[in-house]
């Protein structure tokens, strides 16, 4: 075998696990996803992790602007002071 040839072996993804049990044949039927089912999964979970990173950003954002105005009326409640 080649270099390239083990490499892949090795590298290989081990087949499914298959279940124990043998499934009812309505409930195997029903498994069964068409192509356009699956893209559809996908497309939906692609909008759900960017909803999700969305979603983080704005909370990131909303904390820095906090902490921005948090120290920008600290500045202010000094100046203020040194003032009287």
């Amino acid at each position: 075998m080649s270099g390239k040839a083990q490499q892949k072996k090795a590298n290989a993804v081990p087949p499914p696990k298959q279940p124990d049990v043998e499934l009812d044949p309505k409930i195997k039927e029903s498994r069964e996803i068409s192509s356009k089912q699956f893209y559809f999964l996908v497309k939906l979970k692609t909008l759900n992790k960017n909803l999700n990173e969305s979603r983080d950003e704005l909370y990131m954002n909303k904390a820095m602007r906090y902490n921005v105005d948090k120290d920008f009326l600290e500045l202010l409640n000094e100046a203020q002071n040194s003032d009287n």
